[in-house]
């Protein structure tokens, strides 16, 4: 049954190293996610917490402002605590660490996707 709402899922990664987005991008479409680069034709954002310029809980606030329904599920290599409560706050639906498999990272969006929230 989740395999097949994969394909209906648009989802948009944001995340400041090029090669991680490409890497990332291809390994979800192995998996049968529809990718696509800008936030404002996505469902579903995976979203970088650190980035140089606007961070993470700086664009999950303003994603939220002006895409109230779109999904956000954070990732970062900092799996502290106050990080993931603050992405939270922040307006994201959900935290997955970047070191996790491709299969766990399909079931958070997938789960995000459906329930609004995956932690």
């Amino acid at each position: 049954m989740i395999i097949n709402l994969v394909p209906q899922i648009k989802l948009a990664i944001i995340d400041d190293h090029k090669a991680w987005r490409e890497k990332l991008s291809e390994m979800l479409v192995t998996v049968g996610f529809n990718i696509i680069i800008t936030a404002t034709n996505g469902n579903v954002c995976l979203l970088d917490i650190s980035m140089p310029v606007m961070d993470g809980y700086e664009t999950a606030e303003k994603l939220r402002e002006s895409y109230p329904k779109i999904k956000i599920l954070a990732f970062s290599m900092d799996t502290d605590e106050t990080v993931i409560a603050r992405v939270i706050t922040s307006g994201a639906n959900g935290f997955i660490p970047k070191g996790v498999s491709l299969k766990e990272l399909k079931n958070a969006i997938v789960e995000v996707y459906n329930t609004g929230f995956h932690l």
